[in-house]
This record gives C-alpha cells, sequence and structure tokens, in this order.
C-alpha cells in the first residue's frame, strides 16, 4: 500500500542525493578551499535537516571526485560510488598514493554501482583515454548528474570539446534543469 499522503520524507528515510563532477587536475594550493568550501555546504545540508539522510553519487576519479567524497565520508555521508569499471580498474586509473589511499578510505563502506561496458565496448582493463573510454566516464557522469537533487560541480568555467569533461556534464544538468523549469 502507499504511504499516508501526510508522510514526510524524513519519515520515509528517503535521501538527498547530492552530486559531484569536476576537474581531475585540481591545483594543489587551491584544495584546501575547495575542501572547506564543500565541507561547509555539506554541513550546512544536514543542519538544514537532520532527519533526511545524505548520498553522494561519485565516480571515484581523482581530483575533485575523490576529494568531495573524502569530505563526505568524514562527516558520515554515505558514498554511492558509480563507477565507469570495475573497482579495480578505477583504483589502478589513479595517479597518485593519496587519490589509491581516499579512493580505498572512501570505498570501504561505499554502495558501489559498476557500469556496465557500452555496447561494443571492450570489459578489460580502460587503459589510455580513448573513445571507449571516455565514453565510460561521460555514462557515469550522466548518471550523476540525473539522478543527483544538487550537482557539486568543481570547475574552471571553461569549456571544453572533451565529451566526459565536467562542461559537458554542466552543460547537461543546465539543460535538465531547464527542461523542469518549463514543466
Amino acid at each position: 500500500s502507499l504511504p499516508a499522503a501526510s508522510a514526510t520524507a524524513e519519515s520515509l528515510n528517503i535521501p538527498l542525493l547530492v552530486g559531484v563532477v569536476g576537474h581531475r587536475d585540481l591545483v594543489p594550493d587551491e584544495m584546501p578551499a575547495i575542501r572547506d568550501a564543500v565541507e561547509r555546504l555539506l554541513r550546512a545540508l544536514q543542519a538544514a535537516q537532520p532527519d533526511v539522510p545524505i548520498k553522494l553519487l561519485s565516480a571515484q576519479a581523482e581530483g575533485a571526485d575523490l576529494l568531495v567524497a573524502d569530505v563526505a565520508n568524514r562527516l558520515g555521508i554515505g558514498v554511492i560510488a558509480v563507477l565507469p569499471f570495475t573497482a579495480r580498474q578505477c583504483r589502478a586509473d589513479l595517479g597518485s598514493d593519496a587519490a589509491c589511499a581516499a579512493f580505498d578510505r572512501t570505498m570501504a563502506g561505499a554502495e558501489t554501482l559498476e557500469l556496465a561496458p557500452a555496447m561494443g565496448a571492450n570489459s578489460g582493463d580502460p587503459g589510455p583515454p580513448d573513445e571507449a573510454r571516455d565514453r565510460q566516464f561521460e555514462r557515469a557522469g550522466d548518471l550523476i548528474v540525473q539522478h543527483s537533487s544538487l550537482l557539486i560541480a568543481v570547475w574552471d568555467g571553461l569549456e571544453t570539446e572533451h565529451r566526459a569533461g565536467t562542461a559537458r556534464a554542466i552543460e547537461w544538468r543546465r539543460g535538465l534543469d531547464g527542461a523542469r523549469d518549463d514543466d
């Protein structure tokens, strides 16, 4: 049976889904300020509705994804890892020990959604950047953008032609928001 009309998100335990998209190559000197801004935002969300669970949707890529996931993890916010490849492949794709450590910390308690390879794609090692690899990251980003109620974008504001880039995800989200505004 359906819940009573007076049921609230709190009583149904429906989470607020917060997504993250952003650059991989964050400027090291800017990372503490980004981390602080994300922490302030997530704490404000927790304080505003303490009975609503928050879940973070993250592709767990190096840079913005792992930085935001690490902050969320420290605040007790659950992480839903929307992985473009297997967890092993995603971890192998990371370029630093610090990123691997953040991946391990945030994946330890994360819910995981590993995307199946797109039609015609190789299910093996993602290897160097190519169209199939980019397509998997694009698919993960699209899922995050589509299903998050709030999207955190760590972005320099510049356009890109890269199909799986942050600018594409933001462009797509703006299109979704515009469609909702017209409804």
